[in-house]
């Protein structure tokens, strides 16, 4: 039509035009409300100009409640701590920055500017690139419930010299050999308090509690804290409950054995004493890794079992107790300075020292918690096999440079009959795909052959 015609067709696109050239209602909205102008000024200039911003991003303003992040934060601020930095670490974008502005106390604008238009390689396709040693070593792992978060780890695994241990959870099984509560006698709703709090945290005392405590109801928990080598808080039923180290309730600690502290409204009530059971067969696994790596102790607990663990295995090469997180990092920092160390812990408790290893292992009772900086993940029915894991990781090593030697050989005899003239190119064509296939058997025997070897399958 003729802009400067008093008639303009205004009507409305199909809904499949709408939907090729809009992806949101928004969009649409927007160029509705360029035609309209259109048609009331006649400035055909204008509205071309403003048509490629309909699809250019948009800033959006995020309304927060500050009184909800608090009370969040109160609640679960060790494990938020823990996830920021875990998430910054893994998912940090060079190409873009994230730039915050407070408008208000009540408003925060956030705008994503994209540094640059270049493509970039995602970070996990590195990943999809598996040989043949990795997928037949990771398969057997998983099938033995240790899980790895990359293949490289295999190789990190292998090259492991000096393994350090925690105690209470990694040595230890759940269900304690001995566990009694010194102090007044615990009432039916002490317990019910006691156990709604050490339900929530995934340290390994808290278990073995919950699990001493078993059969009672556990009661809504509010502003739950867990703070790391301290314990762990929360209201109960209008009541504040804290569970911890002696220190941290400012106790009197004069027992040797491992003890938790509870108090109930700032008035301490008791704790309970822990008699440690070490998993079955420790020794035995103890002496088959000290054949490969050495080995070390690093726990948080008393040192009422250091006599009991040297008499174990008189081999370690540290026995260390009462340290905090920060410390066990500061120890395996040092212990790197001459060798490459894995760290095997529950987990987030010790999230710190199995992020500073060179390999950090969390054995766990199932899959369900959150592991920080860990590269391995090894559920504890399976801890008994861990040696013989070790044992086929070095031995990958191994197997990556016969399969290497072996297609060398296979494609320099290749060439040289090709270059005699003794191949046909329908037998070269043949030989070639064959010579992958080669490789990927040899690989899947060896690793077989060596699995039931150290009796994995």
């Amino acid at each position: 039509h003729d802009l400067k015609s008093t008639t303009f067709d205004n009507k409305q696109l199909t809904k499949t035009i709408q939907k090729s050239l809009f992806k949101t209602n928004e969009q649409l909205h927007d160029f509705e409300q360029i035609v309209s102008e259109l048609i009331n000024d006649k400035n055909l200039d204008k509205a071309l100009n403003a048509v490629p911003k309909i699809y250019e991003l948009k800033r959006k303003k995020i309304q927060l409640d500050r009184t909800t992040i608090k009370e969040v934060q109160q609640q679960h601020s060790g494990t938020v701590e823990l996830l920021n930095e875990y998430l910054r670490d893994e998912f940090e974008d060079e190409n873009n920055t994230i730039q915050s502005q407070e408008i208000s106390s009540e408003e925060i604008k956030i705008e994503i500017i994209q540094k640059n238009e270049e493509s970039h390689q995602s970070i996990f396709l590195s990943e999809l690139s598996l040989n043949p040693t990795h997928i037949s070593i990771l398969e057997l792992f998983s099938k033995n419930n240790f899980f790895l978060k990359n293949a490289n780890a295999i190789f990190t695994l292998g090259e492991i010299q000096h393994i350090v241990l925690d105690k209470t959870g990694t040595m230890t099984e759940k269900e304690a050999l001995l566990v009694s509560f010194e102090g007044g006698e615990l009432t039916a709703m002490d317990k019910q308090l006691i156990a709604a709090v050490t339900n929530q945290s995934t340290h390994p005392l808290s278990s073995i509690i919950t699990h001493y405590l078993k059969g009672v109801d556990f009661l809504p928990t509010l502003h739950f804290k867990e703070e790391q080598g301290k314990g762990v808080e929360a209201t109960v039923g209008g009541k504040f409950i804290k569970i911890g180290s002696s220190s941290w309730l400012n106790a009197a600690d004069t027992s040797k054995a491992t003890s938790v502290y509870v108090s109930i409204d700032e008035e301490l009530i008791g704790h309970f004493r822990i008699q440690a059971k070490y998993r079955t067969g420790l020794e035995t696994i103890l002496n088959r890794l000290s054949t490969m790596v050495s080995l070390s102790v690093l726990s948080g607990d008393t040192d009422g079992e250091k006599s009991a663990l040297h008499h174990l295995f008189p081999g370690f090469k540290m026995l260390k107790f009462k340290l905090k997180p920060a410390q066990k990092a500061q120890l395996i920092s040092e212990l790197q300075t001459q060798e490459k160390v894995m760290m095997i812990g529950d987990g987030l408790n010790d999230s710190a020292a199995i992020q500073r290893g060179d390999m950090g292992v969390a054995l766990t009772e199932n899959l369900n918690g959150f592991y920080p900086g860990s590269d391995a993940v090894l559920l504890s029915d399976s801890f008994e096999q861990l040696p013989e894991m070790v044992a086929l990781a070095k031995y990958a090593k191994k197997i990556v440079r016969w399969s290497f030697l072996f297609s060398l050989m296979y494609n320099v005899t290749g060439v040289g009959f090709a270059v005699l003239g003794l191949l046909t190119p329908v037998i070269a064509a043949i030989l070639m795909p064959l010579s992958s296939i080669s490789v990927v058997l040899l690989v899947t025997v060896l690793v077989r052959l060596k699995s039931q070897k150290l009796n994995l399958i």
